[in-house]
């Protein structure tokens, strides 16, 4: 018996390893948080407890929920999808700083010009 967490994703549902399911909700995080996007390959089962490969587009409009499932006899080697997850989370960009964009009146303007101080 192994732990598991469903996986639902445009409107689709599918059970993996709890070390997937967590490590692709945070990488969805980052992604988002950084205005980035990604394709990941996993892991999971189906509806009919058939081992698949699924494949998820993640991003900042990405509407993912992980949620506690029940334990299932199915036995998923997650080991080389966990390490690509790892990696692809350690080369994603942090969340880009939000940076304040105001008026400057400098002496001799006439008038406020933006600071897109990026």
């Amino acid at each position: 018996m192994v732990n598991m967490k469903r996986i639902s994703y445009a409107e689709e549902h599918f059970l993996t390893t709890d070390a997937i399911a967590s490590r692709v909700f945070d990488l969805a995080t980052r992604l988002g948080q950084s205005g980035d996007a990604g394709a990941v390959e996993i892991l999971a089962v189906d509806s009919d407890n058939r081992l698949r490969t699924v494949q998820l587009l993640l991003g900042p409009a990405s509407q993912l929920v992980v949620a506690s499932a029940d334990e299932i006899n199915t036995t998923i080697d997650d080991a080389a999808v966990v390490d690509e997850l790892d990696r692809l989370l350690a080369d994603a960009r942090p969340p880009r700083e939000r940076t304040d964009t105001r008026a400057v009146v400098e002496a001799g303007d006439e008038e406020p010009r933006l600071d897109m101080d990026y």
